[in-house]
């Protein structure tokens, strides 16, 4: 039950993450649906920065 918790806020995450992002560019004067589909990536990069934050900055211990 968790894991469908957990899916369906990350798809409304991309959802959101994509209009916003398109809204903001359509006004800024961007092409909107370009931006819109950026920011449907931006969910992805956020999860692989996650996952991958302790391993990008280990220090060796010794």
């Amino acid at each position: 039950m968790e894991i469908l918790v957990f899916l369906f806020a990350f798809s409304l995450t991309f959802g959101l993450s994509g209009i916003i992002v398109g809204l903001i560019a359509h006004f800024r004067g961007f092409n909107g649906w370009r931006w819109f589909f950026i920011g449907l990536l931006l969910p992805y990069i956020s999860l692989i920065l996650v996952l991958l934050w302790p391993r990008l900055f280990e220090h060796p211990q010794g």
